[in-house]
């Protein structure tokens, strides 16, 4: 049995947490927030993370899934600090090591990506193959993220966690700013959220388009227009081909296929979950 990740974050705790402990006397959320929340997203079975603790904050690392997380494990152990601590995570528990044993641990890779968006596991089976959208302005730059199973995705926690790990640091190398807001991740018919994944079954052939409003879930979760210029629900809205799909639109809206018009409501209510 594995140590779950606010089991993991408890023992963590239990280190900076002891009496003297000449470490972390600032910047303390770098632990009690972001770490926390980088456990629960991240933490699988098959786990493997790099914990560096400071005099100013925590860096926590998860390797194996892209080649870019060695150059994160780099920049925290020599983050410039005389005394610092250093750490491997893995599900049987906790181990102090050194530098460079942190840095070999990163380049395990347990995925590789290869030209084209090949995603494969170390013995080099194909697990999906990625297709990445790039959007937003020279403000905010933002990527959308598929990938299409492959023969040896299996759809476990560690395959999950390892495409979104590979999700955001392709998005960072294709926009070439950290700065990047990833918009959607979808592994087949499922969209990834924060809680897992969710089932949106390919209900369209890509070729049917509705017209949908930027204000759509105002009143009462409205928001498809239809050719006879009134509001429904997505299950009245009309199919429209894409080269009559003009007809009829309101200002302030687009036409979108059916199937984005799934994944927006799925992500709509997701978002009114986390804040409920």
């Amino acid at each position: 049995m594995h140590i779950t990740a606010s089991q993991m974050h408890a023992a963590m705790a239990a280190i900076v947490e002891a009496p003297d402990y000449p470490l972390l006397q600032s910047y303390k959320q770098d632990f009690y927030k972001h770490d926390l929340e980088s456990l629960r997203l991240n933490w699988t079975a098959q786990s493997r993370a790099i914990w560096v603790v400071t005099p100013n904050g925590t860096h926590l690392c998860f390797v194996g899934h892209h080649e870019c997380q060695i150059d994160h494990v780099d920049a925290a152990v020599h983050s410039g600090y005389e005394h610092i601590e250093i750490y491997l995570l893995r599900p049987s528990g906790i181990k102090r090591i050194t530098r460079g044993q942190a840095l070999d641990e990163a380049r395990k890779l347990d995925f590789r990506v290869k030209a084209g968006g090949h995603v494969t596991d170390a013995l080099g089976n194909t697990v999906a193959y990625m297709s990445l959208g790039k959007g937003g302005d020279i403000r905010r730059r933002t990527t959308t993220v598929h990938f299409d199973p492959g023969l040896n995705y299996t759809g476990s926690p560690s395959h999950v966690a390892a495409l979104r790990n590979i999700a955001l640091h392709e998005s960072i190398r294709a926009v070439q700013t950290l700065f990047v807001s990833i918009q959607r991740i979808t592994i087949g018919d499922a969209l990834l959220t924060a809680n897992g994944l969710i089932n949106v079954p390919h209900q369209d052939n890509g070729l049917m388009y509705v017209l949908f409003s930027a204000a759509e879930f105002e009143n009462d979760g409205k928001g498809f227009f239809s050719k006879r210029r009134n509001w429904g629900k997505l299950t009245s809205a009309s199919l429209l081909p894409a080269a009559s799909a003009w007809v009829g639109v309101p200002t302030g809206t687009e036409v979108i296929t059916l199937r984005e018009a799934h994944l927006r409501i799925v992500e709509r209510q997701v978002q009114e979950e986390l804040f409920v």
